[in-house]
């Protein structure tokens, strides 16, 4: 009977141990999979070029060619995305010619987008590769057009061209991308919805239109007929405000019965205009979105020394500033003419002058202000160079001049007046 339950017990521990050794093996299995899995890799040859990616001007044939320009390519992102049955990985990558990354065995599928400032350029069709362990696999990758068309432009007949060429071209995107690779000057521009079908944008990388001088003296961008431009760290400067310096005819960016946006590090200065609007005129039917960047340093010969906006004009500042703009009567910063509106949701309006009245903001009658957010400095600012002025003896409204009844003045969501003091609005409240 002894040595039957001794028998047992050693029976009994020979199955634990045996139970114990086999969920060993597994984990060794499993580690084993793990292991082979990261041996596996993929690259990515990110410089392969069959296809295109920008047209850039070809100076021998004088036309416009699909090809690669490398100071464009730095600014692209390539995002990849590999996917396999059970997994997948995104990855974002600049300023590379290759990327190596680390796998499971098995089928993969890999794709890639080239992206600048958001918008496709260009595309690789789908490939599937079966991802051996061990081996570094390399994908073969043809590059086909993205949702946008790109063009690098160095000077005034390639920007010019750009357009005309955009105009006449078979393919419809979602858009037309002009990059500039350099400054230059540029007389009047014209463009015009009819033209255009797909929006344009302009990638201005911090460079700089400058109004070309010649006898025309209009303006440098006019805007019209339903057009859709969007303009991002471009800077767009007039022939200078002093008293010598040239008189253009109308602000130097006009937009009528189109859309304008102006975002990143974008400007608009240095004009001076015998007329109303100095920097910015936004006449019937137009709308001007300021996102960001700054309007300054502008002149009028009349009204609204950085913004006019015409009748039944719309501006709405998210964001930026407008500053240091000068009128020779009224509206410093801007100037609301009869039915038009202003709306303000961000940014700042400082340092402005009117020699006559409304410093920072001028309200016309009948026509419309609604601030929720941002500010507007007054003389009451501690610093002097913030604030917003009105020269003459007599004059009203350092920061806000509202002109009669008619005029709709709505500040944090009640209605407003004449103020010489500085008007700040947080979270949709005046302060």
């Amino acid at each position: 009977m002894g040595n039957l339950m001794k028998l047992k017990i050693i029976t009994g521990k020979g199955i634990v141990i045996l139970a114990v050794f086999i969920l060993v093996l597994a984990a060794l299995s499993a580690c084993s999979d793990s292991l082979k899995g990261k041996d596996a890799f993929i690259t990515i040859n990110l410089n392969n070029s069959p296809n295109a990616r920008f047209a850039a001007w070809d100076h021998i044939d004088d036309n416009w060619d699909i090809q690669i320009v490398n100071e464009i390519l730095s600014y692209a992102e390539y995002h990849v995305t590999l996917k396999s049955s059970n997994d997948t990985q995104t990855h974002v990558i600049k300023n590379a010619t290759a990327a190596r990354f680390q796998v499971t065995t098995g089928i993969w599928q890999v794709s890639v987008s080239v992206l600048c400032e958001e918008m496709q350029f260009a595309r690789s069709k789908p490939v599937s590769i079966d991802v051996k362990a061990g081996d570094d696999n390399i994908v073969p990758l043809t590059m086909e057009q993205g949702d946008f068309i790109f063009y690098a432009v160095k000077d005034a007949y390639e920007f010019e061209s750009a357009l005309s060429f955009a105009s006449t071209t078979a393919i419809v995107p979602k858009g037309f991308v002009i990059m500039l690779t350099d400054n230059f000057s540029m007389e009047f521009c014209e463009i015009s919805g009819d033209w255009f079908s797909s929006p344009i944008t302009i990638i201005g990388n911090d460079r700089i239109i400058t109004y070309e001088d010649n006898s025309d003296l209009g303006s440098l961008f006019y805007i019209c007929d339903g057009a859709d431009v969007t303009i991002i760290d471009l800077r767009l400067k007039g022939l200078g405000i002093l008293d010598n310096d040239l008189d253009l005819n109308f602000a130097l960016v006009i937009v009528e019965d189109a859309k304008f946006t102006m975002n990143g590090n974008s400007s608009i200065s240095n004009s001076k205009c015998d007329s109303a609007g100095g920097g910015v005129g936004v006449d019937t039917g137009g709308e001007f979105i300021m996102n960001d960047g700054s309007i300054t340093g502008n002149r009028a010969g009349t009204s609204g020394g950085g913004v006019f906006i015409n009748g039944e004009g719309k501006f709405t500042m998210n964001g930026g500033t407008i500053s240091t703009n000068n009128a020779i009567s009224y509206g410093g910063g801007v100037y609301i003419e009869t039915d038009g509106i202003f709306i303000m949701n961000g940014g700042t309006i400082a340092g402005n002058n009117a020699a006559v009245s409304g410093g920072g903001v001028y309200i016309n009658s009948v026509s419309e202000f609604t601030m929720t957010g941002g500010t507007i400095y007054g003389s009451n600012e501690t610093n002097a160079s913030l604030r917003n002025s009105k020269s003459a003896i007599g004059g009203e409204g350092d920061a806000l001049y509202v002109s009669s009844v008619n005029a709709t003045a709505i500040i944090g969501g009640e209605s407003a007046v004449t103020t010489d003091n500085t008007i700040r609005v947080i979270n949709g409240k005046r302060q």
